[in-house]
């Protein structure tokens, strides 16, 4: 069982992604990125990492990226955390901000509409889920 992290301000598509989501994953939701730097310090602080975070990039607060930016930088800060595997989740597909993406460690892009059969690909290329 994968503890996800959910990190997303549409109602709709974070009803959506956890519907795509087998059951028996722990998911935790967030819908602003101030309320997933909380979840993710305390997650590390805990040593309760995530082994997946779905994140939206434009989010009502922060941007996903900076999320994303905090979240690598906590688990570097901390001993003994494994790296979250993390998918962008987002209808932007501007090359500058993928490749921008890249650079701070993202492991998987979904583009929106969110395809089930993309998003359960996605998912086992990471591992997260079994072939």
């Amino acid at each position: 069982m994968a503890k996800i992290l959910i990190v997303e301000d549409s109602e709709t598509d974070e009803t959506l992604l956890l519907s795509f989501i087998d059951p028996g994953h722990s998911c935790l939701t967030v819908d602003s990125g101030r309320g997933a730097i909380a979840l993710i310090e305390k997650a590390v602080q805990e040593r309760e990492h995530f082994d997946l975070a779905l994140i939206d990039i434009m989010l009502p607060d922060i941007e996903g990226l900076v999320v994303l930016e905090i979240l690598r930088k906590l688990e570097k800060e901390a001993d003994g955390v494994s790296p979250a595997k993390v998918v962008l989740v987002s209808g932007i597909s501007d090359p500058q901000i993928i490749n921008r993406a890249k650079g701070i460690g993202v492991d998987g892009y979904i583009k929106k509409p969110i395809d089930r059969e993309i998003l359960e690909q996605e998912l086992k290329t990471l591992g997260i889920v079994a072939d």
